[in-house]
């Protein structure tokens, strides 16, 4: 993340705590301390932490963000920078029988982080719509290992 997309973190931050006036050197480390995370996890972090009872408080604590963000950026990349298998399409139904069972995977960097649930099965149900587009029959998607943590199958 750059130091403008933390400044921007820093600034929402500010409107979930009121209170909380950060002088211009720690916005300065605060920039520092967030350029190493993606703002989609620091986002989901902040979000979480102020509605628990440790964010209750006058103003952010920036050791126990940071700490959760740490450990969320972690639990949610591959430790040796593999790809990881998001989603795979499946086709189960099709009038020419080769194409029945034919998977398409598809896959993030292993250093990037990965996006929400919700967009994620967005994503998937819009690939599921343009492969029956073009190739027809009738398709699904299954998600991928990396949520077992987040969705409890």
């Amino acid at each position: 993340m750059d130091n403008e997309n933390a400044l921007e973190i820093i600034k929402w931050q500010g409107n979930l705590w009121p209170e909380w006036k950060p002088n211009d050197d720690l916005r300065a480390l605060w920039i520092k301390q967030l350029r190493d995370y993606d703002e989609d996890v620091i986002r989901l972090v902040v979000e979480n932490y102020k509605m628990s009872k440790k964010g209750q408080f006058k103003s952010p604590r920036m050791n126990e963000i940071l700490e959760l963000v740490k450990a969320r950026q972690e639990s949610i990349r591959s430790r040796k920078g593999e790809p990881l298998l998001v989603y795979t399409l499946e086709c189960w139904e099709h009038p020419n029988e080769r194409w029945v069972g034919r998977k398409y995977p598809s896959y993030i960097g292993g250093n990037q982080s990965i996006p929400e649930l919700g967009r994620i099965k967005l994503d998937a149900q819009r690939a599921v719509e343009k492969i029956k587009t073009v190739y027809g029959g009738e398709w699904s998607y299954t998600l991928g290992k990396c949520f077992a943590e987040q969705v409890p199958f």
